[in-house]
């Protein structure tokens, strides 16, 4: 089961600096990718670029997967 994630409130120099970061990391990740055997990696890669849309506001919701514990 999927839940959406909504923010919350704004916190823009928070938000700032993870998008600077995340940036960052995908960057970094994309050095990583081969032609073969890095799915994983391309899969990293959509998630935190999909996070930093959501955090820049691109889209206004962020589809989490619900865990039962």
């Amino acid at each position: 089961m999927m839940k959406k994630l909504k923010k919350p409130r704004k916190d823009f120099s928070g938000d700032l600096i993870r998008v600077n970061i995340l940036k960052q990391e995908i960057a970094l990740y994309k050095t990583l990718l081969r032609p073969h055997d890095t799915g994983h990696i391309h899969t990293t890669i959509s998630f935190l670029q999909e996070r930093v849309d959501h955090l820049e506001g691109k889209c206004k919701e962020m589809y989490v997967p619900e865990f039962q514990e």
